[in-house]
């Protein structure tokens, strides 16, 4: 069984931003069901934020600590799943905390088959540096304040500057109160030490204000339930629906008796009730919607059963600030089993729950009407939906508050008639989901001349560098011109052959030959852009060293520079950090086909050009940010003589090291390992736990490892790096049974003072008592 769970943030939309669209399908069907919703603005198809400054978040901050994660775990618990993130705390910026460890508790997480997850929520990697923003729990224990609000991470831009990037995750959206405008919530990156010393400053201002009882640093349970220990605590989609239908049974919620306190048991069950009608009422739909009587006060985690609550007794939802901030939650738990439904898998919903918080009766609007209408949205999520990209839907990620209560829109509709279609008739519904990126074979680069980017945080290099013009020969010949030019690598000069360099108005195009040259002759003498671009050749020179290069950065040991940096950031968003060192893992041991960044730009490189000048040219350096990929050229305007020189720089996304070459990746020298296995040791669970010590002559930050097993009797659960390894990472990919790809990084050395490298966790099916079956079938270890 899995659960997802998605704060929404809703908010009335002002009449002008109003938009009549055609009516279509647009779902992004997800286990993720809800939105952080604020209540007085309007955004179209995500998550809303309404930002809080620096200053907010600290005063409303139990502490404000940077530290590095080191382990993170989750337990099914009888308040549902709950992750715990480890923490080197190295500094303490507010609060009644010294360095040293702390475990942070979040909602949600994955156990075995269960999953549980909340939308926008932060997310955390083992290795990562971050700056967090911490509340009390009332146990005393900590979680994240204003879930991704709370959290930075911390890493280096391009220049090999300390940053601090904030990410509220895939889709979200940003009301700006000063311009009224709604804007893609693109990474915010800042400078960290000059915000260091801002916060410090502001720390001291409220010093004296925190609560006097300590904070509890490790959740007391931690320890008394099984956990399973994962490299991420992430978002993930799965579509989702319920089953029931499809045999002609409702679907059944207990509503709290005692409904919102300031609207009454009266009209609160009204509003709910035509919320319930306004979804069974669709016609050619299947789902039924009914009230399935009252239930108590209670929490939201625990799964089951269907439920609609109010009032949020035990402060499970942070509290509203003058009309804003979180309005209610919504979300549901699966089952494992799947169906196909119009062509797409769902898993099967067992439970459906939602939670209005408390505070908001004293804000204008809270209506019997609109309360049906957020009651509508919220119940939408427990079925099955997300946020539609129709602005009008009742399902948009925002409150209209425009009189229309429970009612649906065309959208709502051919959405239900999609996922519950009447076995009695034909649903006419076209699904529009969002889809992964893939990478088409034949790329075509949008040219610079007409894609003009939006300046971004992210993006902290300059990307035009003007050239002063230098006249050259005019070509001979019916009036056309040549450009020539030389790609070579930017690490080692090596020439990059196979590289297609083309115009980008005209279809005329040259290859570069071994030697790394290409010539175009014949172009007509005009303004255009030059681009390169190059499919595939650089996964081999991609490896575990790389990551621990992107982590050494991050940590402040190793400065990159503008080209390593390039290469390190293959998340696309701008920066360098531990997200970027484990993808690099991923794509190393084959659990992921494409980097990110890949996929954005359709390709594994980028190019920097580095021309000999000549008349009437600039030279437009790569832009890359979150969703953004503007590919390096040389800009003509226009190019009137022929011209030689017009050279670039590759760079192979991923290759941090520099050490690609064009037949294959060059080896890294160093000392030959060896592996052992410690003593395994059984958990309550079933699961065994046994230690792998990788030792060599020299300290080594990277490993490539491969084991085979007898996979009748044990299956990889998973894998994390040994006791006290800090600052490193460790991902386990088995491809198939019997078989299992182990790649590790590191900032310091993984080897050190005898301790394992590798901690793996079998499931086991009691015949297996050791890993005597166990052989290691590849090792390489990289300094």
């Amino acid at each position: 069984m899995s659960a997802g769970t998605e704060l929404a943030v809703l908010s009335p939309q002002h009449p002008e931003d109003s938009t009549v669209m055609a009516t279509r399908l647009r779902l992004v069907l997800t286990c993720l069901a809800g939105a952080v919703v604020g209540l007085w603005v309007a955004a179209a198809g995500a998550t809303t934020f309404v930002m809080m400054d620096d200053a907010t978040l600290l005063r409303n901050a139990e502490a404000v600590v940077t530290g590095t994660v080191t382990v993170v775990e989750a337990a099914d618990t009888d308040s549902g799943i709950l992750t715990y993130v480890h923490l080197t705390v190295d500094r303490v910026i507010r609060g009644d905390l010294t360095p040293g460890p702390l475990v942070v508790r979040e909602r949600g997480g994955i156990v075995d088959e269960r999953e549980q997850r909340i939308f926008g929520a932060p997310q955390f990697w083992v290795g990562e540096r971050v700056l967090l923003f911490l509340r009390r729990n009332a146990d005393g224990t900590l979680r994240t304040a204003q879930l991704a609000m709370g959290k930075y991470s911390l890493g280096t831009d391009t220049r090999g500057r300390a940053t601090a990037t904030r990410d509220l995750g895939h889709g979200a959206m940003v009301f700006v109160p000063e311009t009224g405008a709604y804007v893609a919530a693109e990474p915010q990156q800042e400078p960290f030490f000059p915000m260091l010393k801002r916060l410090r400053h502001l720390a001291r201002e409220v010093r004296g204000t925190e609560r006097s009882s300590p904070v509890v640093t490790i959740p007391p349970e931690l320890g008394q339930e099984p956990t399973e220990v994962h490299e991420e605590f992430t978002y993930l989609g799965t579509p989702s629906r319920w089953f029931e239908p499809d045999s002609g049974q409702p679907v059944s919620y207990l509503v709290e008796a005692g409904g919102d306190a300031t609207l009454g048991p009266t009209v609160t069950r009204a509003a709910v009730d035509a919320a319930f009608d306004a979804w069974t009422n669709i016609p050619n739909a299947s789902i039924v919607l009914q009230d399935g009587g009252t239930t108590g006060a209670g929490r939201l985690s625990p799964c089951g059963p269907n439920r609609i609550l109010f009032n949020d007794p035990y402060n499970e939802v942070d509290n509203p600030s003058g009309c804003s901030g979180i309005l209610a939650m919504g979300g549901y738990c699966t089952y494992s089993d799947t169906k196909v439904v119009n062509g797409t898998t769902f898993r099967r919903i067992a439970y459906g729950q939602i939670m209005f918080n408390n505070g908001w009766g004293g804000c204008r609007g809270w209506t019997q009407c609109n309360v049906a209408e957020v009651a509508t949205h919220e119940i939408g999520h427990t079925i099955g939906f997300g946020h539609s990209g129709d602005t009008s839907a009742t399902m948009a990620a925002y409150a209209h508050f425009d009189g229309r209560c429970a009612a649906l829109r065309a959208d709502d509709i051919a959405g239900a008639q999609f996922i519950y279609p009447d076995s009695a008739a034909s649903p006419t519904a076209t699904l529009t989901s969002v889809p992964t990126p893939t990478r088409t074979p034949t790329p075509t680069l949008t040219p610079t001349r007409t894609f003009t980017p939006t300046p971004v945080s992210t993006a902290t290099a300059t990307p035009t560098r003007t050239i002063p013009p230098t006249a050259t020969p005019t070509a001979a010949g019916g009036g056309s011109v040549t450009v020539a030019g030389t790609i070579r690598y930017y690490a080692n000069g090596a020439p990059v052959g196979g590289t297609v360099v083309g115009l980008s108005d005209d279809p005329k195009e040259a290859t570069t030959d071994p030697n790394g040259h290409f010539t175009l002759a014949g172009v007509t003498p005009h303004g255009f852009d030059l681009i390169p671009r190059k499919q595939g050749a650089a996964r081999a020179a991609v490896s575990a060293l790389d990551a621990a290069y992107v982590l050494q950065a991050s940590v402040g040991t190793r400065v990159l520079t503008p080209e390593q940096a390039l290469a390190a950031d293959v998340t696309g968003n701008g920066s360098v950090g531990a997200l970027d060192a484990s993808r690099i893992l991923q794509l190393t041991v084959g659990a992921v086909t494409d980097l990110p960044i890949v996929v954005t730009c359709n390709s594994d490189w980028l190019f920097v050009p580095t021309a000999t000048t000549t008349l009437n040219q600039d030279s437009m350096d790569p832009v890359v940010a979150t969703g953004v990929c503007q590919p390096g050229c040389i800009r003509y305007s226009p190019l009137t003589t022929s011209t030689v020189g017009q050279d670039f720089v590759a760079i192979a996304f991923g290759d941090v090291t520099g050490n690609w070459t064009a037949s294959s990746a060059a080896q890294v020298a160093g000392p030959v390992p060896t592996v052992t296995f410690g003593p395994a040791t059984r958990r309550h669970s079933g699961k065994m736990r046994v230690p792998v010590y990788v030792s060599a002559a020299e300290p080594f930050v990277g490993l490539e490892l491969t084991l085979r097993y007898t996979p009748s009797t044990l299956r990889v659960a998973s894998a994390r790096l040994g006791q006290g390894l800090t600052g490193g990472m460790v991902v386990a990919h088995s491809p198939t049974p019997g078989i299992v790809g182990l790649a590790a990084a590191g900032a310091a050395p993984l080897n050190a003072d005898g301790r394992a490298t590798i901690v793996l966790t079998f499931e086991s099916d009691g015949r297996a008592r050791s890993l005597s079956d166990v052989r290691v079938e590849e090792v390489r270890v990289e300094r």
